[in-house]
């Protein structure tokens, strides 16, 4: 009875998280598709440069406070021993948005000599990093609803800020405005997150917290070595294969991959309620537990994966002549497009025992693998061109 009680919770909780992940993801995806319809070429480009900027910064966020927080935190059985460690983490986590923000804009000044969309991206930057940081904050909590509300709200306002801002087009750059716009939609679900948690939030910059964070500086080291190779592993593959091959041979790679690119949202949302599950049951020492979780999750991956590509098999032919129109005819698509499926769930899957590692605190065995992986795949690529 407590198991399936148990079950019919883990599943309510990825749910709310999957609709937060859609939601956010659809927004990103339409926002970027309406404007290359409506920024010019140099303007979108740079939108899309502070966009990707904004990223990376995630990436380093995530392995510098968000996922030693979330572990940590997801142990605590007090709520005021998970209340104090939400104002260690969360105050560093302020300190890294603000340094990343800061440094992005100024560089982005310096580049593209604008100060006003320079700043605006600053902004959108260190606004979009906390926010992330809130968010793995909040599911260390296992309040997955607000989480939920956080990212509807998001959402929402976002598009409602992004239209005002291209209303005034007149009156102010549309990459300015946009960027304004996401930083305080970011902004505006920050405080959502904290008015559906009911919790006051709360920084300190004594001593005694950065002494406490000193105090997983391995962690957080080995963490940041993760994130680093795996960056390698996954970005620069892809710059390899472009700059070898060149773009137009790249082209039918990446098309294949976008047909499979609606995956991640739905793994994302599934490790975001897995890795806090994990945390606590290997403090409780429910082996048995994790176990059953890290089977069903790798299972459910792998289902979605082959489902992914049932899919696209049988709407092949639509695929073929609506989608790609002819442009890669001379490209062995359907072989692209396998391998790509094979890639992501290899890929997909392997992120649930990732995070299994991650919630047991053993960030060098993931560093570890992560490094052996970039340098082989990085060599593959080399070699085999030749």
């Amino acid at each position: 009875m407590k198991s399936s009680r148990n079950l019919i919770q883990t599943a309510r909780s990825v749910l709310f998280s999957l609709s937060g992940e859609g939601l956010q993801s659809s927004f990103h995806f339409a926002l970027n598709l309406t404007l290359i319809r409506l920024l010019s070429t140099y303007e979108f480009g740079s939108f899309a440069i502070a966009f990707a900027l904004g990223a990376v910064a995630i990436t380093y966020m995530t392995a510098l406070v968000s996922i030693p927080a979330t572990v940590l935190m997801a142990r605590l059985k007090r709520s005021g021993a998970v209340n104090y460690q939400d104002v260690v983490f969360g105050s560093v986590a302020l300190v890294v948005s603000a340094a990343m923000g800061t440094a992005i804009g100024l560089g982005l000044w310096f580049v593209i000599g604008h100060a006003a969309a320079a700043f605006a991206a600053g902004a959108f930057v260190g606004l979009w990093t906390l926010r992330h940081h809130v968010r793995f904050a909040i599911f260390a909590r296992h309040r997955i609803a607000a989480a939920t509300a956080s990212d509807f709200s998001y959402a929402a306002s976002g598009i409602v800020f992004v239209i005002a801002a291209l209303g005034m087009r007149a009156h102010i750059s549309p990459v300015t405005g946009v960027l304004l716009a996401l930083a305080g939609a970011n902004l505006l679900a920050i405080i959502v997150a904290f008015r559906v948690l009911c919790v006051r939030p709360r920084v300190t910059f004594r001593r005694s917290v950065w002494r406490r964070y000193g105090a997983i500086r391995s962690d957080v080291a080995w963490s940041l070595v993760g994130v680093v190779t795996w960056s390698i592993q996954s970005q620069a593959l892809l710059v390899l294969v472009a700059a070898i091959a060149g773009p137009a041979a790249y082209a039918p790679v990446a098309a294949g991959m976008v047909l499979l690119s609606p995956l991640r949202p739905a793994i994302w949302a599934l490790i975001n309620v897995a890795r806090p599950k994990f945390a606590v049951a290997l403090a409780d020492g429910k082996t048995r537990q994790v176990s059953m979780i890290l089977c069903s999750l790798c299972a459910i991956v792998a289902l979605s994966c082959l489902a992914a590509g049932a899919v696209i098999w049988l709407g092949w032919a639509y695929l073929e002549a609506h989608i790609f129109d002819g442009k890669f005819s001379d490209a062995q698509m359907p072989l692209i497009v396998g391998l790509s499926g094979l890639s992501a769930l290899i890929y997909l899957t392997y992120n649930v025992p990732l995070a299994l590692i991650h919630a047991a605190g053993q960030y060098k065995p993931a560093a570890l693998a992560t490094t052996f992986g970039a340098v082989v795949g990085l060599t593959s690529v080399a070699i085999l061109p030749l």
